[in-house]
């Protein structure tokens, strides 16, 4: 007996549909400093998390700027960052935590700011 491999895909005929908001938001632009690679662990993304004083929280996740590429190409020495728009985020002071996370979901050491909203 042979069992087909099935395909994934869309249906026949679907297409992907987008649009640009021109809406512009006050936000946070949280920025970390580069992460340096440690006995050949590579940073893959970021996960950054912003919590307020009542108690929300926001989570983002993402890919490091030049993971794909080797050491030595300029996308690797870009800041990552991550915004989070003000309308998102509770009310109160905010605490922002950037933890780098390697391609095997190893976590590294966080990094906190606290801000003013």
């Amino acid at each position: 007996m042979v069992h087909e491999k099935p395909e994934l895909g869309f249906s026949e005929g679907r297409r992907l549909t987008g649009s640009v908001s021109p809406v512009r938001k006050t936000a946070f632009h949280i920025a970390t400093p580069l992460v340096v690679p440690d006995k050949n662990a590579r940073l893959f993304k970021l996960e950054f998390v912003a919590e307020t004083a009542d108690g929300k929280k926001v989570t983002k996740r993402t890919l490091a700027p030049g993971f794909n590429h080797s050491l030595d190409h300029p996308n690797v020495k870009t800041a990552p960052f991550c915004r989070f728009a003000l309308d998102e985020l509770g009310t109160g002071d905010v605490r922002f935590t950037a933890t780098p996370i390697n391609c095997f979901g190893q976590r590294g050491k966080p990094l906190s700011a606290m801000a003013k909203a």
